[in-house]
């Protein structure tokens, strides 16, 4: 038998979410480096969306143990009291709406406070639940004779837990893997002070108990090694990474200049100082519709409560903006391969995050726009590779960028894409992530097909 790990990870194939990928494509990697894998993971009947192409993605030999997120006492309490606030709303006339509105005060600090407060401990709790019940699942399963490392991935960051539980229970040594901080959060008010100590005080136990602790950006590296310098020696940065086992589509782009961008829209990432810089380049350049446009493929329709249309009409080109409705992956590469410039938009409030589609652009040959400043994770991943950082509020760098950028394609530049550095690929990242594993617990039983991968240079 080759030797196993077992994975705690909450969203896993068929999970739809962008949770759920990394594992996804790591666990190709383990096979290759001649690992097993037995995954506990959220029952699929409880996924918000399902893949199941997800699951044709994985290797044969893996095992997935489903556990059901059960609802207690507190969760059905707070649906009922949701319910009877939704009835107690639809009853109100109209009249009685606007007198409420017209006496109503604005919540004060104490009301705020105790609203999360109350939603950080429903959150606790029922995420507590299902790693507690995830750790007895894996109680019969799990055998220190054959699985060598437990390896944990969240958020949600309870995950963590289950696996410091079983580690601790079998002896078996616990590689927790944060795919965003925990409570290395850059704003305290996003989050409460409830939140954040329930969050410390998890993330002390599982620090203490893991063996190796994987951030996904150097930069997230840095601060949990400020956080807890006795731990500095454990933490290693395991990136996401571009996958390159299919090619990118071949798609016609045609005349028109198009900028793109595929994925959700959050409330720190406005596109609206991109759309007054595209404004000033269409008047500049006397651009029509058919010559320029800014497109977006995801749940995006609205942002800073408009729809995303009256953003761009305000800034005066509506009809320069299109909003597609999201599709699959496919669907999205086909999108992004149409498309001279991929837009990242600013993430003011996760600086030390690397989201999954700045990998992705990196395969396409077309130019990258990401609104950052030099200092985020962004900044350092992208410096010196050809993509144009423009910090985000700065309205003439991001203008002179698309203007040039407009002028360039209109002589028939084509830009190289970002992937021809392999450093960046999630294989090389997966080198650096099982070579840390095999350093704790042995080297693995390597196949044949294995061979190529550990024949190149530690990192």
């Amino acid at each position: 038998m080759r030797p196993r790990l077992l994975l705690v990870a909450y969203s896993f194939p068929p999970d739809a979410l962008v949770g759920a990928l990394r594992w996804q494509k790591l666990a190709k990697h383990a096979s290759d480096y001649g690992w097993d894998l037995d995954v506990i993971t959220l029952s699929s009947s409880q996924f918000t969306r399902i893949d199941e192409r997800g699951l044709e993605d994985l290797p044969d030999d893996i095992r997935r143990i489903e556990v059901a997120q059960r609802d207690g006492f507190i969760d059905r309490a707070h649906r009922w009291a949701l319910w009877i606030r939704r009835l107690a709303a639809q009853k109100r006339t109209a009249e009685h709406r606007l007198a409420s509105a017209q006496v109503s005060r604005p919540r004060n600090g104490f009301q705020a406070a105790a609203r999360d407060s109350y939603l950080a401990l429903l959150e606790y709790i029922r995420y507590r639940r299902w790693a507690h019940d995830a750790f007895h699942a894996a109680q019969p399963l799990i055998d220190s004779s054959v699985h060598r490392a437990i390896i944990t991935t969240g958020p949600p960051h309870m995950a963590h837990e289950a696996g410091r539980l079983l580690s601790e229970r079998s002896g078996i040594p616990l590689v927790a893997d944060f795919r965003d901080p925990w409570s290395q959060v850059e704003r305290l008010d996003d989050v409460g002070v409830v939140w954040y100590r329930l969050a410390k005080m998890y993330e002390r136990r599982v620090m203490a108990r893991a063996k190796m602790i994987v951030a996904n950006t150097d930069l997230a590296a840095q601060r949990i090694r400020r956080a807890y310098p006795e731990h500095g020696e454990r933490i290693v940065t395991v990136m996401n990474g571009y996958d390159d086992e299919a090619p990118v589509p071949e798609v016609a782009r045609g005349p028109k200049f198009r900028v793109a961008f595929a994925g959700s829209i959050y409330a720190d990432r406005s596109p609206r100082t991109t759309f007054q810089a595209a404004a000033r380049v269409v008047r500049e350049l006397g651009l029509t519709p058919s010559d320029f446009s800014i497109e977006f493929m995801g749940p995006v329709w609205r942002m800073e409560g408009l729809p995303l249309e009256d953003l761009a009409r305000e800034s005066g080109i509506a009809d320069y903006v299109q909003v597609h409705p999201p599709r699959d992956r496919n669907a999205a590469h086909e999108f992004l391969a149409s498309a001279a410039m991929l837009l990242n938009l600013p993430q003011e409030n996760h600086s030390t995050a690397i989201p999954a589609k700045i990998f992705e652009y990196m395969r396409f040959p077309a130019w990258i726009l990401a609104l950052t400043d030099t200092d985020t994770a962004i900044g350092a991943l992208l410096r010196n590779t050809g993509a144009d950082l423009v910090a985000p509020d700065d309205i003439d760098a991001i203008s002179h960028v698309l203007r040039e950028r407009v002028l360039q394609f209109r002589a028939g530049v084509t830009p190289q894409p970002i992937a021809q550095d392999s450093r960046f690929s999630r294989r090389h990242q997966a080198l650096v992530l099982f070579r840390a594993i095999e350093a704790i617990t042995g080297p693995a039983t390597v196949p044949d097909c294995g061979s190529r991968y550990l024949a190149q240079p530690a990192p």
